[in-house]
């Protein structure tokens, strides 16, 4: 039941633009519906009147609703224009269909200019003498016309402590405007298609924020909805149906609509408000429909996670997620969170605010839902909301699967120690056994009361080790560790890989052999793989003290071209190559006294040089344009180009063999 605070206040204004000063007693309104207002300025959405429909691009359709505020508290709001002590106005979208409750579009934030002197909320309006203030009781409307219009919208991006109403100002982000949906209250054209959503209810969503409200502590009643109805032609004009739900944000329709919807309130350590609402659909053949809603109206710190306990046992599907988008050149990202059904636990999460400043946390003004169907009836958890920003978490009671849980083992390390890796960690809880998994092969069960083990078997590379312990018949989940094994021998070839071997043999190459910290080199193990054409020959290394060896070629047949690698093992039994493919990719080889290579076309002179060979007397080679004869062509053979080397230039119209090579 509504009861009235009878509560006497003087409150003096100070209107120093006027020029005078004036005393008045005022009480808190009762505006109905949301109940009574707050001490000090209190304002709230009193309608959402008319609708501006700006037609469709790019798969999009734009819309604005119009808002009229009251002041509902004892103190007149500062509505002063040109400065950040004015409100700014954010509309939402959202749908209902079939048990799933999303916000579909979202505008930028219309900026306050001036205050009229209405009584929308039957308060009694004392008219403040200035627009630069809402006077007590006072209503002012903002047309859909002017909360649509592009050029006065911000970005909500420069709110930048909603908890305290606190923006940028002036706007430094003016935003793009590329078409008729860009910055206005805007939905993709699937979202509002009644053949896709048949018998959908939609809602539309005001929101004011500004900073003499929050700092009297009433910014908690600041949002307004009213559903709303799509045309299916043309425009597709969305219309005003019911009536204004005052101090009531988007999130209340859900349960308004469906009372088996639970909201609950969660308020931060900087006062701001977080709803979170859930409902269980009952699907048949022990199927069951989970569905929740993170609504933040005015934190600051924002979502950057939601996890909560879930039954060993339980199979999810259907698993899925869903956030509005920004646009228009907003900062912010899209992208969907990241779900992860982990050891007893179901979480979704954005990057941290370290890995991107702009995620796509649970902002003010936003919604994100979650859901899935699983194979257990509810029961009651608590669930963490960890901050995306400003540190720590909030938590909340909601419905998740129930089962027997069984508590997942916590500390699990993976450590690299000579050639085995051992895992360590702490029980949860009594286990009746653990098992130990490598890739998702089994390495071991174990009994439920160790805590350790040694794996001696791991070959080189990355490998995720995972620990699931089970009571009875209930397990807790993987708890995974990753570690990439390093070899337990690194070979090393100090002057790099030679690539051209003396034909004769002979040539030798230096090697090292370099142990692991725990392993060693298995004496007689080492050796070179050469492979050619007739097949492959192993050449023992040469030791040649320490961890120093020397790889020595055979003779290979001149011109030959070969492969060759390394090998050798550990005393605890791995095989290493060099290069680390082995025979898979081996090092290339080509048996020669020298090579060259030399590629051009001749048609610039590229450093060659040239004389008269010891025994011609004419025809010594020269680069230039031919003079064509019966002998010699009178061009180049390139396909570009005219220059080339011959022997002997003759003359136009000269003999035969007029400078050919004699001699």
């Amino acid at each position: 039941m509504k009861q009235s605070i009878r509560l006497l206040i003087t409150v003096s204004l100070l209107l120093g633009a006027l020029g005078f000063s004036n005393s008045i007693t005022a009480q808190p309104c009762d505006p109905g519906q949301g109940g009574v207002g707050g001490t000090g300025t209190d304002v709230i959405i009193g309608d959402l009147i008319g609708t501006s429909n700006y037609g469709a691009a790019g798969g999009f359709h734009a819309y604005s609703v119009g808002t009229t505020s009251c002041n509902i508290g004892t103190e007149p709001l500062l509505w002063i224009s040109n400065t950040n002590e004015h409100p700014v106005i954010g509309q939402n979208l959202y749908r209902l269909h079939e048990g799933k409750f999303e916000q579909i579009g979202m505008s930028w934030l219309k900026h306050g200019f001036l205050a009229l002197t209405g009584n929308v909320c039957g308060c009694g309006c004392i008219n403040p003498g200035t627009g630069s203030l809402l006077g007590i009781g006072c209503s002012d409307p903002y047309s859909s016309g002017l909360n649509g219009q592009q050029s006065g919208l911000g970005p909500r991006s420069e709110v930048f402590d909603v908890a305290n109403g606190l923006y940028q100002y002036p706007v430094i982000n003016s935003g793009l405007i590329n078409d008729a949906t860009s910055k206005r209250l805007r939905v993709s054209t699937n979202d509002i298609d009644g053949g896709a959503f048949p018998g959908a209810v939609y809602i539309v969503e005001g929101q004011y924020v500004t900073v003499d409200d929050s700092a009297a502590g009433n910014s908690h009643n600041n949002c307004s909805y009213r559903t709303v109805t799509f045309g299916q032609t043309g425009n597709r004009n969305m219309t005003l149906t019911g009536t204004t739900q005052r101090q009531q944000p988007a999130i209340q329709a859900w349960q308004d609509f469906d009372p088996q919807v639970t909201l609950t309130e969660i308020i931060d350590a900087d006062n701001g408000l977080t709803i979170v609402g859930y409902r269980v659909t009952e699907l048949g053949a022990g199927q069951y429909a989970y569905e929740y809603a993170i609504f933040n109206m005015d934190s600051t710190r924002s979502i950057g996670s939601f996890e909560f306990p879930l039954a060993g046992g339980v199979s999810l599907t259907e698993v899925d997620s869903t956030h509005p988008l920004y646009h228009s050149g907003e900062p912010y990202s899209n992208l969907p969170w990241t779900a992860n059904q982990g050891a007893g636990t179901m979480s979704w999460s954005t990057e941290t605010e370290a890995q991107n400043v702009n995620a796509n946390a649970v902002r003010w003004g936003t919604m994100h839902s979650f859901r899935f169907v699983a194979n257990a009836p509810a029961t009651l958890v608590t669930a963490t909301l960890d901050h995306f920003t400003g540190g720590g978490s909030s938590t909340v009671d909601i419905l998740a699967p129930s089962g027997d849980f069984t508590l997942p083992v916590t500390g699990l390390t993976c450590a690299q120690n000579g050639e085995t890796v051992d895992l360590s960690w702490t029980n949860g809880e009594t286990y009746d056994s653990i098992e130990v998994t490598r890739d998702g092969s089994v390495l071991s069960t174990l009994s439920g009361s160790i805590t350790s083990f040694n794996d001696a078997s791991a070959l080189p590379g990355l490998h995720t080790y995972g620990v699931n312990a089970t009571v009875g018949t209930i397990p807790s989940g993987v708890v995974p560790c990753e570690i990439d094994v390093a070899p337990a021998l690194a070979i090393a070839v100090p002057n790099g890989d030679p690539t051209v071997f003396n034909p004769l043999g002979g040539e030798s190459f230096a090697v090292t052999i370099t142990p692991l910290t725990g392993s060693a080199v298995a004496a007689g193990t080492e050796s070179l793989q050469i492979e050619t054409a007739s097949g492959t020959q192993s050449v023992p290394l040469v030791s040649t003290g320490g961890l120093n060896y020397e790889m020595v070629f055979p003779p290979i047949a001149c011109g030959e071209t070969f492969s060759w690698y390394l090998t050798v093992q550990s005393t605890g039994g791995q095989t290493v190559t060099y290069p680390e493919g082995g025979s898979s990719a081996p090092a290339p080889g080509v048996s020669a006294f020298g090579q060259t290579n030399e590629l051009t076309d001749f048609d610039v002179a590229s450093g060659w040089t040239v004389g008269a060979p010891a025994t011609a007397t004419t025809g010594i080679w020269e680069r230039g344009v031919p003079i064509g004869t019966t002998a010699q062509p009178g061009q180049d053979h390139s396909p570009v180009g005219t220059n080339c080397w011959f022997t002997g230039q003759g003359t136009v119209g000269g003999t035969l063999g007029e400078n050919d090579v004699d001699g």
